[in-house]
């Protein structure tokens, strides 16, 4: 006989003698449990260390908390802060365990390659190696192989020299705006290719600078768009319908570079740190394709939306500054290190609209995660999830006095306290912190910041343009890259520098030659080799 399964209750309230046993044993088997802050938020306590706070949260209801990313994209993990009164707490993103992680102190640990690792995706979203024939590039690797293949990186962003960067932009950058020229019902650019039309700027830039050649436009988008997407195949097992052009772009690609004018010094790079040329050729075939070229254009994108929602007199300001201290000279480091508005704002556009918002990381041991909300005990194993949309929001951080809120657009705060160029992160790392082959830090973030310096600057000075709506971010979306909620479509785009009486050199002038000025004070994104590394004297 099974008896009676009902609960009996006292008139108190106070459970029977029997189902009180049995409350004891089930007890015993699940542990001891802590109701911390709401009734419903209850997180078990065994092995919990004293003096640390266990982590709210449940990697459960997985339908539920899909729906709600989905429907809420960053204000899902403020409202799961809000419930569980942290900034640390336990998710399922998109099927896949996490603890996510939102505050500026919390979020350096995911950095740490001491305490954590990364694998080959983002969740459970991996990427597709058939699209890199099997190779998995630095961005996903740990240890000796990481080492040797981000030391290779280094030394190539390193080669990307000042000398060839800004020649390159200025000779690439005026020949994309005059195909931009659009006037509704007339002109030869669709309203909705502009953004593509950015992003191509940005890879026909970085290709030109690293390679000596312009990488096939259309071959990179359909490689980029289908990269992370499994491969979908026909009856007869063979690739079918976008998979398929994706891999032809891909195969295309390789050639291109491998094919380079450029290819022989890399080459001879990628064997002093232990590549093969296959390698060497997938290595930057990622770099250009999956991270520069889509990283700096998505940033070039949020900047022109940015511009286009300013005051005329905020744009004017940041012209007079431009045109001041370019005077007779032209455009060089020196003087760009010199705009320092020009600076705040692309700090700014980094700061509230990073390309990239969310990291990724495993912890390879167990450790404690200090946060705002407490310590931590991650567990090795456990996955973390961190959120550079917020934690670049931080008050604790980035609230400055006499400026708006750290939710509102305000480059000044970067005037006010410069030193807070330091603290963004969106490069995987604080701007501060230069990139070495024992972290995962951007190895080319000084050439999409220059990059993205020079598009800010040639749209405030010799572009007459307006958007056909109004641009607007509801931060409900995780698959924008900090862009508008919605596409941003050309009414109207005019370049006119012919109106322009300003020297802005074809070539850099003999003042702006030396690669050992920097571009910022702080920090020197000219992303320093470490010593083991450094040879002045040898050539790329």
């Amino acid at each position: 006989m099974f008896g009676n399964k009902k609960t009996a209750t006292l008139e108190s309230g106070r459970v029977a003698p029997a189902a009180d046993a049995k409350k004891k044993n089930s007890k015993a088997k699940q542990g001891r449990w802590l109701e911390r802050g709401l009734s419903s938020q209850r997180v078990l306590m065994n092995g919990l260390d004293e003096g640390l706070s266990p982590i709210p949260g449940s990697h459960r209801h997985k339908l539920f908390q899909v729906v709600k990313l989905v429907k809420n994209g960053h204000l899902f993990f403020l409202q799961q802060s809000d419930l569980y009164n942290s900034n640390v707490f336990r998710c399922n993103f998109f099927g896949a365990s996490y603890i996510a992680v939102i505050d500026f102190k919390g979020i350096k640990a995911l950095f740490d390659t001491n305490k954590v690792e990364k694998e080959p995706g983002f969740g459970n979203f991996r990427f597709n190696k058939d699209l890199l024939d099997g190779y998995i590039p630095s961005m996903f690797t740990n240890g000796e192989q990481h080492i040797k293949q981000k030391e290779f990186l280094i030394k190539i962003a390193r080669s990307m020299k000042m000398q060839t960067l800004l020649p390159t932009i200025l000779d690439i950058m005026p020949e994309h705006l005059i195909k931009w020229n659009f006037k509704e019902g007339k002109g030869t650019a669709t309203q909705e290719e502009w953004e593509e039309r950015i992003l191509l700027l940005s890879s026909d830039i970085m290709s030109e600078t690293l390679l000596g050649i312009r990488l096939d436009g259309e071959a990179f988008l359909n490689w980029r768009f289908e990269v992370l997407k499994k491969t979908k195949k026909d009856c007869k097992g063979q690739p079918k319908g976008k998979h398929r052009i994706a891999l032809g772009a891909f195969e295309h690609l390789q050639a291109s570079i491998a094919n380079s004018p450029n290819i022989d010094r890399i080459y001879k790079t990628a064997a002093k740190y232990g590549l093969s040329e296959e390698e060497a050729v997938l290595e930057i075939l990622w770099m250009l394709n999956f991270n520069a070229g889509p990283g700096t254009g998505a940033a070039m994108r949020s900047a022109a939306a940015r511009i286009s929602i300013m005051s005329e007199k905020e744009k004017d300001e940041l012209r007079q500054e431009i045109k001041t201290h370019l005077g007779t000279i032209g455009l060089n480091l020196k003087t760009l290190k010199k705009m320092k508005k020009l600076d705040a704002f692309t700090m700014e556009v980094l700061r509230i609209h990073p390309p990239v918002a969310l990291y990724f990381a495993k912890a390879r041991k167990s450790f404690v995660l200090e946060s705002n909300s407490g310590k931590f005990r991650i567990r090795k194993g456990e996955r973390l999830l961190g959120n550079c949309h917020i934690a670049q929001r931080d008050p604790s951080e980035f609230i400055v006095e006499s400026c708006k809120g750290v939710d509102e657009f305000d480059y000044t705060r970067f005037l006010v306290n410069p030193a807070l160029k330091s603290k963004v992160l969106c490069s995987h790392g604080m701007m501060s912190e230069s990139p070495t082959p024992n972290n995962h830090k951007c190895a080319g973030a000084h050439v999409g910041i220059i990059t993205l310096k020079t598009f800010i600057l040639y749209l405030i000075l010799f572009c007459d343009w307006e958007l056909e709506e109004k641009p607007y971010w509801t931060r409900t979306t995780l698959i924008r890259y900090g862009n508008p909620d919605e596409p941003i479509r050309l009414k109207t785009f005019k370049y006119t520098r012919d109106k322009e009486e300003l020297l802005l050199p074809d070539e850099q002038s003999d003042s702006g030659e030396s690669t050992e000025d920097e571009l910022d004070g702080c920090p020197d994104l000219r992303c320093p080799i470490p010593h083991n590394m450094q040879d002045p004297n040898e050539e790329v």
